[in-house]
């Protein structure tokens, strides 16, 4: 793994976001990987581990690796998810 990045985030509920990258000790990213082609595929739990764990970790650079989709979108809260295919 390289440094700066811890494998994943979990909260009580056992909701989870894939990777959290640091820099320093601060947040600068979270990334969650879907297998999705599309919006519709992305899972609701996907966007909702993204926002608690944002909150949780005052970050607000949130990004989803899709197999295929590619966007942008407001989540709750006004924070951005941004969604980018694994190819590019």
């Amino acid at each position: 793994m390289p440094e700066g990045v811890t494998p994943y985030w979990r909260d009580y509920q056992g909701r989870e976001v894939d990777f959290v990258v640091k820099e320093g000790p601060k947040v600068a990213r979270l990334v969650q990987v879907t297998y999705a082609s599309d919006r519709e595929g992305v899972g609701r739990r996907e966007a909702e581990a993204l926002i608690r764990a944002s909150a949780e970790l005052g970050c607000n650079e949130l990004l989803t690796i899709t197999w295929d989709y590619e966007g942008e979108e407001e989540a709750v809260g006004g924070r951005m998810v941004r969604y980018v295919p694994l190819w590019k």
